[in-house]
């Protein structure tokens, strides 16, 4: 899962394009997450919501002088 849309059961998901060549509509997907936020300690103004700690690593996003 990515993100999310306009609600709880409006979820974005990628994957890999052997895996949608695949896909019908009507198929179904289970999507298991866990946490509801996210807390950066070196940026306590930062609110980070629905998302998951390894997604936001795999982001690579570093600080700069400071700044996020």
């Amino acid at each position: 899962m990515t993100g999310k849309h306009g609600g709880i059961e409006h979820v974005l998901v990628d994957f890999p394009r052997e895996i949608l060549e695949k896909l019908m509509i009507g198929d179904k997907v289970l999507v298991k997450a866990f946490g509801v936020g996210l807390k950066l300690l070196d940026f306590r103004e930062i609110k980070v919501m629905n998302m998951d700690p390894h997604f936001l690593e795999a982001l690579g996003i570093r600080p700069v002088g400071g700044r996020l």
